[in-house]
């Protein structure tokens, strides 16, 4: 949505955002407003979001209507989760009033709470942090209260992931729109899904979590487009190792080496290496590759593989409004680690 200059206050920026909803929605019969939650200290985002800061600390400001906002640009306004977790319960307020006792459906959530001008939706009230997660979990609500057409709108590849990988549960006729209005994409979900594929379709969240989510982080100078044609050059015992992250609490020592042998696809393309320490000191004789470009260890992978299952673990509850998930790690010898 971004601000543009004109906006002097809050209040301003709420208008600003009502009439966007009006301009946006005005063809559809019901409309959900999805925000984050920002838990502090706990969030799982929070190092990803102290990186973004620039290692600089955030200035949190109190969010009323006549506070002041042209001075600054939604960066450094945003820095702040204390300020963003305030402005979403804001705008979520005002969002409400503004449709309160209008015709439309209007649904929006803030924190944990989710309120409708019209509907009971106690049963979307969630404590999932990610609005990408609380999308789908409004999509497979609209879904099942029989929606015959469905538009899930965000600038995120992970909501994109989540919503291919759950079509079959949603209706035949769902759509993704991504960018801004100049270059705004409206992405049909069945073709995608049919042409990747029932496997691959169940493979994509893991895959999407191990390659390059923003809490899993990714490989070094190995980009999305290399990671996908890797994962096209291997057997489908890779693809069902990705399809496997995530949908139990242990996660398999098989599963873990068909990723290794993905790894080495993406690393050298058409290898018939499977040992990630044999491939690292093959690259390093032949090639004298620089560190950052060798592949991983097989302690940093075994960790990164761990990471991406428990990313994949919060994706495949994205039905469960409020998740109480338990992963052990035993290879690590770990402690037990929750998301309440």
């Amino acid at each position: 949505m971004g601000k543009p200059p004109w906006i002097k206050t809050y209040a301003q920026w709420a208008d600003y955002l009502t009439a966007t909803l009006d301009n946006k929605c005005s063809d559809y019969d019901e409309v959900h407003l999805v925000f984050d939650r920002y838990d502090l200290p706990t969030s799982l985002k929070e190092a990803t979001r102290h990186r973004c800061q620039g290692g600089k600390p955030a200035t949190a400001y109190h969010v009323t209507d006549n506070t002041p906002v042209s001075k600054m640009s939604a960066k450094q306004f945003l820095s702040s989760t204390t300020t963003k977790d305030e402005l979403t319960v804001y705008l979520a307020k005002k969002a409400l009033h503004h449709f309160d006792g209008k015709p439309k459906d209007f649904t929006v959530t803030s924190q944990q709470e989710t309120v409708s001008n019209s509907m009971d939706v106690q049963h979307l009230c969630s404590s999932q942090e990610e609005a990408d997660i609380r999308l789908i979990l409004h999509s497979l609500d609209a879904a099942r209260r029989g929606a015959t057409e469905l538009y899930i709108q965000s600038p995120d590849t992970d909501v994109l992931v989540l919503a291919i990988h759950r079509y079959h549960q949603l209706c035949r006729n769902t759509y993704f729109i991504t960018g801004v209005e100049n270059k705004k994409w409206v992405i049909a979900l069945g073709p995608v899904v049919n042409a990747l594929g029932a496997a691959k379709a169940e493979a994509l969240p893991g895959f999407h979590a191990f390659h390059g989510s923003d809490v899993t982080g990714r490989f070094a100078g190995k980009g999305k487009l290399s990671c996908w044609q890797a994962l096209n050059r291997c057997s489908m015992e890779v693809v069902s190792a990705f399809a496997a992250l995530g949908t139990r609490e242990e996660l398999g020592v098989d599963t873990e080496h068909a990723i290794e042998t993905f790894v080495c696809q993406v690393y050298e393309p058409g290898t018939t290496v499977v040992d990630v320490g044999d491939l690292r000191w093959k690259l390093f004789s032949k090639k004298q590759l620089e560190a950052q470009k060798l592949p991983p260890t097989r302690g940093a992978l075994h960790e990164a593989i761990a990471r991406s299952h428990y990313q994949a673990m919060v994706w495949y509850h994205s039905g469960i409004p409020h998740l109480q998930l338990l992963y052990q790690q035993h290879a690590m010898g770990g402690r037990k680690k929750g998301i309440h």
